[in-house]
C-alpha cells in the first residue's frame, strides 16, 4: 500500500468492549406473482358494463381463472368494486386488450407502453364511501390488475370533493376497516399518474389485506401530490396488511412519502404490515416541487409499523432538503383513534437495508427507538449493509439546507427510545433502539454527521459499526451526541451504548471539525486519513470499486474490500430497469452525476 496515499491522524490506544448484536429475522414469506392460466370465461367490458362484468366473474366458478378484457383506447370514471370472490383457487384478471404487447414479466412499463393502456379516473365521491378507482369489498381476493392506467378526475361531475380523502388507482380496505376478508391482489405491469391534484389526502395504491399477499410489480406511479404544505401523499400505503407484501421493480414518484407503512392507524398485531420485500424500485422527487415550495417533500420510504421488511437493490435519487430530507424514516409511531394509548402492538422491527443505491439525497436516515408521543413498541434487529451512497448532501441544491436551518449530509440520525417514557409499551429493555447492524456501507459527501445519536431517557442496547467506507467529509461532526451534552466519537459512543459495542475495520476521512479528530475515536482497525486519495477507482464516473492500492482493498474482517461488496451489489440490482421518467418536461427526470456503476 503506498503510505502516500494517506494522512494519518494520531493514534489512541483504548478500544471499546465489543458486544454481538442480534441480526434480522428474514421476511417469513413473499407473494407468487406467477401468471395463472386462463382456464374459465373470458368477458369482454366497456365502461358500461365494466362492473357487471366485474360480477359476473366473481360469481362464476371460484377455482377457475377467468379474465376480463377492456379495450385499448377507453376512458372509464369509476368507482368500479371488486366483488367478494372467495373460497377458491382461480383469479379474475383485468386486462387491457393491448396485453400480448406489454413488456414480459419482470420488466417494468414504460411511458410508451402506458399510452396504450386503458384508462379509469376517478375522484372519490364521499356520498359513496369508495376511496378508489378499484375498490375491494369484503371478501374481495384474487384479483390481478394488468396493464391499466389509473387518472385522477378533478373535474368529476357529481362529485363531493370537499374533504375528500381521495386513494387514486387501487384500494385493498382502510385499516381493515371498509372491507375484510380481502388479500391476493396484484397490480402488474400498471400506471397511476396524477398531474393535477387538489385533494388533501391522496395515495395511488393502498395495499390493506388481512389475508394479506399484496403486490405491485412492474408498475409505474408518477405525480402523487396534494397542492398543500399541510398535506400527506403516496405513491403506496399499506397502514394494515397481515403480509407478505411484494413492491418489486416499480418507478415511484410522489411529494410524500413514495412507500410507508403504518401511519393511518393499525387496528391490531395481526396486521401490523409484515413480510415485506421492496426490491429494484426506482425512487424519486420531482425537483420542481421542492424545496419550500406549495408540496411538502417528506421523505421516500418510511416505515412507521413493520416487521420483517427486506429493502433490497433499490434505486433511492433525488432527495432534497425540504421536511428534513431523509430517504429513510424508521419510526414506531401509533397514529391514534384505535386504543390509548394508541396502537401498542405497532414496531419497526427486523429490518434489512441492503445494497441500494442513493445519488443526490440530503439525508440517508433518520429513526426512532421508540414513539415519542403514542404508545408503540420499541425497535429492534436493523440490519444496514452494503449500500452504495455518493451525492450525499444533495450537492445540486446546497443551499436549500442553510436557507432552512436544515441538516444535509448525515449518514444516520438516531432518536434514542421516547422522548415521552411512559409512550412506550414494550418497556423491556425500556424502550430503547436494540441491535443495530451498520456495516460494508460506501458513503461519499457526508456534510453534517456520520451517525448521530439524540439520548432522551434510556440508553442504546447493541452497535456493530464495521468495514464502512466513509469519506468526502466537509463540515463532518462524526459520532455526535447532540444531547444533553454534546459529546463526540469515543465518549458518544459509550455513552449512548454504556452494554458495550463494535466499531471495527472502518475506514473513515478526517475532517477540518473537532467532531472527527481521530484522536477521539476507537482505534485498533479502524483507520483514519487526512482525504480520500485513491480510496476508489473512478469517483468522477461514480466508480467505488476499490483499486488494489486502496487501503479498503482487502482489508475487511472478512476478508473483502471495506465498503460495499459489488458482487452482492450487482447480484440485488440485476433486474432493475431504468428508461423514461418524466411526465411533461425535464423537471422529473432523473438527475444524477455520472452513470451507476455496475461491474
Amino acid at each position: 500500500m503506498n503510505a502516500m496515499l494517506l494522512v494519518f491522524c494520531l493514534l489512541m490506544t483504548w478500544v471499546a468492549p465489543a458486544l454481538a448484536v442480534t441480526l434480522p429475522t428474514a421476511p417469513a414469506a413473499t407473494v407468487d406473482v406467477t401468471m395463472p392460466t386462463v382456464n374459465g370465461t373470458t368477458y369482454n367490458a366497456t365502461c358500461a358494463n365494466l362492473q357487471s362484468q366485474l360480477d359476473a366473474a366473481a360469481a362464476a366458478n371460484v377455482n377457475l381463472t377467468h379474465e376480463i378484457i377492456l379495450a385499448t383506447g377507453t376512458t372509464c370514471t369509476g368507482p368500479y368494486v371488486l366483488p367478494s370472490h372467495t373460497g377458491g383457487t382461480g383469479w379474475i384478471l383485468i386486462k387491457g386488450t393491448n396485453y400480448a404487447s406489454l413488456p414480459a414479466a419482470g420488466t417494468r412499463v414504460t411511458l410508451t407502453d402506458i399510452a396504450l393502456f386503458p384508462v379509469i379516473q376517478y375522484y372519490e365521491n364521499n356520498s359513496t364511501g369508495h376511496m378508489g378507482a378499484f375498490s375491494a369489498a369484503t371478501g374481495a381476493n384474487r384479483y390481478r390488475i394488468i396493464g391499466i392506467k389509473g387518472v385522477q378526475n378533478d373535474t368529476c361531475s357529481g362529485c363531493n370533493l370537499a374533504g375528500t380523502n381521495y386513494v387514486g388507482f387501487v384500494t385493498t380496505g382502510y385499516g381493515g376497516a371498509n372491507s375484510t376478508n380481502t388479500g391476493y391482489i396484484i397490480i402488474d405491469r400498471s400506471a397511476y399518474i396524477d398531474s393535477s391534484s387538489t385533494h388533501s389526502t391522496h395515495q395511488g395504491v393502498m395495499l390493506q389485506a388481512d389475508n394479506g399477499n399484496t403486490a405491485v410489480i412492474d408498475s409505474y406511479i408518477d405525480g402523487v401530490k396534494a397542492n398543500a404544505r399541510d398535506a400527506d401523499t403516496q405513491c403506496i400505503l399499506s397502514t394494515a396488511n397481515a403480509g407478505p407484501i411484494l413492491i418489486r421493480n416499480n418507478f415511484l414518484r410522489c411529494a410524500g412519502e413514495n412507500v410507508m407503512f403504518g401511519g393511518g392507524g393499525t387496528p391490531s398485531a395481526a396486521l401490523v404490515p409484515r413480510d415485506a420485500t421492496i426490491t429494484l424500485n426506482t425512487f424519486t422527487k420531482d425537483l420542481a416541487w421542492a424545496p419550500g415550495g406549495n408540496e411538502l417533500i417528506k421523505t421516500e420510504l418510511e416505515l412507521k409499523c413493520g416487521v420483517r421488511v427486506l429493502i433490497e437493490g433499490n434505486q433511492f435519487f433525488n432527495m432534497p432538503w425540504d421536511d428534513g430530507g431523509y430517504v429513510f424514516r424508521l419510526e414506531a409511531r401509533g397514529q391514534g383513534g384505535f386504543q390509548a394509548p394508541a396502537e401498542p402492538w405497532c414496531e419497526v422491527s427486523d429490518v434489512a437495508i441492503r445494497s441500494n443505491l442513493g445519488s443526490n439525497v440530503t439525508n440517508w436516515i433518520v429513526s426512532f427507538g421508540s414513539d415519542d408521543f403514542y404508545g408503540t413498541k420499541h425497535s429492534k434487529r436493523w440490519a444496514i449493509t452494503n449500500n452504495l451512497i455518493y451525492g450525499l448532501s444533495y450537492p445540486t441544491q446546497p443551499s436549500s439546507c442553510a436557507t432552512n436551518n436544515g441538516v444535509c449530509g448525515a449518514f444516520y440520525t438516531i432518536q434514542n427510545g421516547a422522548i415521552n417514557s411512559t409512550a412506550c409499551t414494550d418497556p423491556t429493555p425500556t424502550c430503547q433502539m436494540e441491535n443495530l447492524t451498520i456495516a460494508h456501507n460506501t458513503v461519499n459527501g457526508v456534510g453534517s454527521w456520520i451517525l448521530s445519536d439524540i439520548p432522551t431517557t434510556q440508553d442504546q442496547i447493541g452497535l456493530d459499526f464495521s468495514n464502512n467506507l466513509i469519506g468526502g467529509c466537509t463540515n463532518c461532526s462524526g459520532m455526535f451526541r447532540i444531547t444533553p451534552t454534546q459529546l463526540y466519537g469515543s465518549a458518544m459512543l459509550a455513552a449512548n451504548w454504556p452494554g458495550g459495542y463494535t466499531m471495527v475495520n472502518n475506514l473513515m476521512q478526517c475532517c477540518p471539525s473537532p467532531g472527527l479528530d481521530s484522536t477521539n475515536y476507537p482505534q485498533g482497525t479502524n483507520v483514519y486519513t487526512g482525504n480520500t486519495t485513491g480510496w476508489w477507482t473512478n469517483v468522477a464516473a461514480n466508480d467505488y470499486t476499490v483499486p488494489v492500492t486502496s487501503p479498503g482493498y482487502h482489508t475487511a474482517s472478512d476478508g473483502t474490500d471495506k465498503g460495499v461488496n459489488f458482487t452482492t451489489y450487482n447480484a440485488a440490482m440485476a433486474g432493475i430497469s431504468s428508461g423514461a421518467t418524466s411526465v411533461g418536461g425535464t423537471s422529473g427526470t432523473i438527475r444524477f452525476s455520472g452513470s451507476v456503476r455496475i461491474q
